[in-house]
């Protein structure tokens, strides 16, 4: 399988992820620069996103309001945390 990669291209995610070694060989045709990151840098990296976007849901279901009741005047904090996963 070929494909062809351009500037700001990113591959090798899954290694990263899962910590398997990679399984592809890559060339390229022209000079380039080539940028790495390791496993641990990756992952800190991720789990920030993923906790930024989770407190982004929390935040959005606190205000969502049904008739005149507040999200949050029904449900628990661990209940509305559970509804952002």
């Amino acid at each position: 399988h070929r494909a062809t990669l351009h500037s700001g291209t990113s591959f090798g995610e899954i290694a990263l992820l899962y910590g398997c070694p990679r399984s592809a060989t890559l060339r390229t045709r022209y000079f380039c620069k080539l940028w790495s990151i390791s496993r641990t840098a990756f992952r800190a990296v991720t789990s920030q996103f993923k906790q930024r976007r989770m407190e982004a849901k929390v935040k959005f279901l606190k205000k969502v309001k049904i008739k005149d009741t507040f999200l949050l005047d029904v449900l628990s904090e661990s209940e509305i945390n559970t509804l952002a996963l």
